[in-house]
């Protein structure tokens, strides 16, 4: 699997932010992955940290 280009850097505000609103937009954790250029596990770790939720629309 290819490594995001993302990957082990340090999450910015703008960054939080995408993730707050293509949450809400209802795109699913792959599909946020894949748009901030990080791993799933890295947006589920993130939004917990957040209180973002990603349920129920990745079910």
């Amino acid at each position: 699997m290819k490594t995001p280009k993302n990957h082990n850097k340090v999450w910015d505000t703008s960054d939080t932010k995408r993730l707050s609103r293509l949450a809400s937009q209802g795109f699913t954790t792959l599909g946020i992955a894949r748009k901030l250029g990080r791993t799933t596990n890295a947006i589920y770790s993130k939004a917990s940290k957040e209180n973002i939720t990603l349920l129920p629309k990745d079910r």
